[in-house]
């Protein structure tokens, strides 16, 4: 601790910022998880997400992410697959000095914006807003990126709290140059691997001949109750010729990630697979093949499959994940589509959600199209006839 952080601003406490920083170094060097440090820098800051991410600079690969607060894991698995693509702030974060920290306010106006695909069709709709962040050089290459972000509808950090962002940030980048000098940086689970522990659906991780190299707590337990069974490393369905046409998709959309994966759109290498024997009800298995330049090597440094199960269950709400997963649809499409589902008005949707009615009739329009429906009444009726797309996931804002 040095002199200037016993002076704190009064939005933290001293001894609230003692507690924060011990967590950083205790986390740096494996002691403890990232968990509690980046949960208490979201409260003392009222914070949507605090991240950290650290990339290797010279391959572009993600070595780790850790998060706080409450951001959904479906958002962060959907960031990695894909929107990291086309995030305007990269370019910010990479392109500033070490140590230098970013506003996103400062740079994006409203209108860029309202006309951002990233942030119209992914950023807000899973409830993010403003972000301010740092990155952090260390040696051999390596960056770690410390951002704090607040969720829609609230302010930007002020003058007070990006003191703390700062102050908090230079403890970040020191606490991992001691992860370096013990050798531990690199010494981490898959960052993607990681995001997948947190996700309530089973997902298993698949290899080019379809073997398993990673299955998160949800699919062991559908393993553990014979849901589905593993044969020689290998995901196997109840059914023959659902196992058949599952092997068949994996294979399919493998294939289709690996021809100029640059060149193809990710739509193209994600496959559905219904199945129903060994489940209580019917299930949809949604296949996406990654090309490890696609997702910053997060998954490892070979193309892989992820396998998401959805099963049929009892539930007050379509899940939009779900939906999204099931039909092709951006966060922002998929939340107009349940809502629709649910007897909502578009000018409704619109008031909720913040968007010109335009806007939001662009997106059912595009909706209706990828579902192959034409009017409200059928996207509502294929939607809420569909056991599969019920569970428990993202609500308004972010929020489940």
């Amino acid at each position: 601790m040095t002199a200037q952080d016993a002076d704190a601003p009064q939005s933290m406490t001293p001894e609230a910022f003692d507690a924060i920083v011990g967590d950083i170094y205790r986390a740096a060097v494996g002691v403890t998880g990232w968990q509690q440090a980046l949960d208490q820098v979201a409260a003392a800051l009222n914070a949507w997400n605090v991240h950290l991410m650290g990339l290797d600079l010279s391959t572009g690969v993600m070595l780790f992410s850790h998060e706080g607060g409450s951001p959904p894991p479906q958002g962060t698995l959907d960031y990695i697959k894909e929107w990291h693509r086309v995030d305007p702030r990269a370019n910010l974060v990479l392109s500033n000095p070490s140590g230098r920290w970013y506003h996103c306010h400062e740079h994006f106006d409203e209108d860029f914006v309202a006309s951002s695909p990233f942030y119209r069709d992914f950023l807000i709709p899973y409830g993010m807003r403003y972000t301010s962040g740092a990155r952090f050089d260390l040696p051999d290459g390596v960056c770690v990126v410390f951002s704090a972000s607040r969720g829609v509808g609230k302010q930007p950090y002020n003058d007070a709290e990006r003191m703390i962002l700062q102050r908090l940030g230079e403890h970040v980048r020191q606490a991992f140059a001691l992860r370096v000098a013990v050798g531990a940086v690199h010494n981490t689970a898959l960052a993607g691997h990681m995001v997948l522990h947190k996700l309530q659906y089973p997902v298993f991780v698949l290899d080019r001949q379809c073997a398993i190299v990673f299955r998160n707590e949800a699919a062991e337990r559908l393993v553990s109750r014979g849901v589905v069974y593993v044969e020689g490393g290998r995901l196997r369905l109840r059914g023959k010729h659902e196992d058949a046409a599952f092997t068949a998709a994996s294979k399919s959309a493998m294939v289709s990630a690996e021809c100029s994966p640059e060149s193809r759109p990710a739509q193209s290498q994600q496959r559905l697979v219904r199945c129903h024997e060994g489940f209580d009800g019917s299930a949809l298995i949604h296949l996406a093949a990654i090309p490890p330049a696609q997702a910053m090597g997060a998954f490892g440094s070979s193309a892989v499959t992820i396998a998401t199960v959805f099963q049929a269950r009892q539930c007050i709400r379509i899940d939009p994940f779900a939906v999204s997963q099931a039909y092709g649809l951006t966060p922002a499409e998929a939340r107009v589509a349940v809502g629709i589902a649910e007897n909502k008005t578009v000018k409704a949707l619109a008031r909720q959600y913040h968007v010109e009615i335009s806007t939001l009739r662009t997106q059912l329009h595009r909706v209706f199209e990828k579902i192959g429906v034409q009017r409200q009444s059928e996207l509502a009726q294929v939607l809420s006839s569909n056991p599969v797309l019920c569970g428990g996931g993202v609500l308004e804002n972010g929020h489940s």
